[in-house]
């Protein structure tokens, strides 16, 4: 099931209250929560999707450790150049997306919140070897590199006065980009 991230956020708000924080969580099935929960299914019975439980994801859990609300923008199967089991799409091909979908023709307004923090976790999808009926075309690194830094030119323009530091500092700064590969 997919739920919209602008219902996401007026749920999450409205059942944990406001918090002065939001981390924006941007990532593929470790964000989504993908096979996290066998309360009611175990692992191997029913469908792939049937263990997802984002709440038990580490972005929830990470923002509820800061006391900050959370927001997930996140797609099972997604990377940064291509999907899991395909080509695409890409998380840069739905990312303007309410519903992150291709097929969709409502787009999301970004403006509805301001995030604190982004934390970027994709690439594992990139990086495998993908288990679907269409083969797949060997990862090309520098697409790959491209693709990651015009999606990170994308959000820094999306959040034009906030400060980029990818290192600890005394400063106050508002956005993490961590890159997780293989």
């Amino acid at each position: 099931m997919v739920i919209p991230r602008k219902l996401a956020r007026k749920v999450a708000r409205k059942a944990l209250g406001k918090n002065d924080r939001l981390i924006e969580f941007i990532g593929n099935s470790i964000t989504c929560g993908m096979g996290l929960d066998m309360s009611d299914l175990p692992c191997e019975s029913g469908e792939w999707y049937d263990q997802h439980n984002a709440y038990l994801a580490y972005g929830p859990l990470t923002a509820r450790a800061l006391d900050a609300d959370w927001l997930l923008s996140s797609v099972s199967g997604i990377g940064m150049t291509r999907y899991w089991n395909t080509t695409g799409p890409t998380m840069p091909d739905v990312y303007d997306d309410l519903y992150l979908s291709i097929d969709s023709i409502k787009t999301w307004n970004q403006e509805s919140h301001n995030p604190d923090l982004v934390s970027i976790c994709l690439g594992q999808n990139d990086f495998s070897d993908g288990e679907g009926p269409k083969p797949r075309a060997e990862l090309d690194s520098t697409d790959y590199v491209e693709d990651y830094i015009g999606f990170l030119k994308k959000i820094r323009k999306q959040y034009p006065d906030w400060k980029n530091k990818n290192q600890p500092s005394k400063e106050n700064y508002r956005i993490y980009w961590p890159i997780m590969m293989k």
